[in-house]
């Protein structure tokens, strides 16, 4: 009976197996965590008995062994990989992908005594080493019995899943990033090196998220600091992410030109170019119509919008004046007939008539007389104000009207 302890990358979280298992049940759960994911560790303690503490423990070790055990692939394979054919079909080669079971040693105190190989499927020596060496920084938890125990240590990994690798979609994306790196290398070589034709390879390795863990450049008959250089342009291609992705890698080829007058350029210069000046074209259109460009332009159904021919009258902009305050205005001075003003006899001037300005016998009425008087309940205000209306005016815009039942 075993117990199974391990993290992988189709579980982000830390998964153990339950109770006691026997050896072949074990030996499915691995074939069955190695199918569903591209990389992960399991562990498989010799101690009997370990408390749900101790799995717990043991899961978490998985899970922080992943991270060393991934930079001991990606090192390596940015070494090893390149582009290649298997089976007549475009494939990558040199891939310091397999499994491997490892056992390490615990002293009483949880350090590691001693790590060996006991099964390996890896064809790169180099990645073996680096497993163990990886095994041999492990801390394990402490021995409960004060007897040295041993653990053993299932690792796999491969490249992974990539989904539009070989589409026209990431050519054309991929297309675009090599030529965007291209020109952000144009400095490494302007003013550096003699006219001539220099053809860069470049293979860079990608994360889930679509950005660069590592990457290499062949620098051919460069110097060591132009090819450092270019590898920090071609650094910042980024592709799309992927969730179920692990390792994803891409290889670029760009051929430079020096000129005789020094001048760099390189292929798919003029066809970058052509594609941004497309783009921003886009932009501006798009820009003219959120501005109001074109308005009088018909719908993609064939009809126009209501107004496109002209502005409609929406009133008067402003808010209207406020009514003038009730009661008889103070008259001015009295003006001659004949000065300046050429009014005809008998004849009375629109709106020279105030409304109070006649008393109820048609005489002149008395301002102060016949003013109405002003009803004490009313509320006090200054004769400039405009009415307020009632707050429970229901014409009146905003207002709330109380329609709960009455109690």
């Amino acid at each position: 009976m075993t117990t199974l302890v391990g993290a992988s990358a189709c579980n982000r979280e830390r998964v153990a197996k339950e109770g006691k298992v026997t050896q072949a049940q074990a030996e499915e759960y691995l074939r069955d965590a190695v199918h569903m994911s591209s990389e992960g560790v399991l562990l498989e303690p010799s101690a009997k008995g370990l408390t749900s503490i101790e799995r717990v423990r043991f899961g978490e070790i998985a899970q922080e062994m992943r991270r060393p055990a991934a930079v001991c692939f990606v090192e390596r394979a940015i070494q090893t990989m390149s582009p290649g054919e298997v089976e007549g079909e475009q494939a990558w080669v040199g891939v310091p992908e397999g499994q491997i079971k490892l056992r390490a040693r615990v002293s009483v105190d949880g350090g590691v005594l001693a790590t060996e190989v006991l099964d390996s499927g890896f064809d790169d020596e180099e990645m073996e080493n680096c497993l163990l060496e990886m095994l041999g920084k492990q801390r394990f938890p402490e021995s409960r019995d004060s007897f040295a125990y041993f653990v053993d240590v299932y690792y796999w990994v491969s490249l992974g899943f990539f989904r539009e690798a070989g589409t026209e979609r990431f050519a054309k994306a991929l297309r675009r990033e090599q030529a965007q790196a291209a020109r952000r290398g144009l400095p490494c070589l302007r003013g550096r090196v003699s006219p001539g034709a220099y053809e860069i390879s470049a293979l860079n390795l990608f994360d889930r998220d679509g950005d660069t863990v590592v990457n290499r450049v062949e620098r051919g008959s460069l110097d060591p600091e132009i090819s450092t250089c270019l590898a920090q342009a071609f650094r910042a291609v980024k592709i799309h992410s992927e969730p179920d992705a692990f390792i994803r890698p891409a290889a670029m080829d760009v051929e430079f030109v020096v000129a005789e007058d020094g001048a760099v350029s390189f292929d798919d210069e003029r066809w970058l170019e052509l594609i941004e000046l497309e783009e921003q074209a886009e932009r501006e259109r798009k820009k003219a119509e959120l501005l109001g460009d074109g308005v009088d332009e018909l719908e993609p159904d064939g009809f126009e919008d209501p107004g496109a021919s002209g502005p409609v009258d929406m009133g008067p902009r402003g808010p209207a004046e406020p009514p003038g305050p009730s009661g008889p205005r103070p008259e001015g001075p009295a003006k001659d007939p004949g000065a300046g003003g050429g009014a005809k006899p008998g004849a009375i001037k629109p709106g020279a008539i105030k409304p109070g300005a006649l008393g109820p016998d048609g005489s002149e009425a008395d301002p102060q007389k016949d003013a109405p008087k002003a009803d004490p309940s009313a509320p006090e205000g200054t004769p400039d104000e405009p009415p307020q209306p009632s707050e429970r005016d229901p014409s009146t815009p905003g207002v709330k009207l109380d329609l709960s039942p009455r109690r």
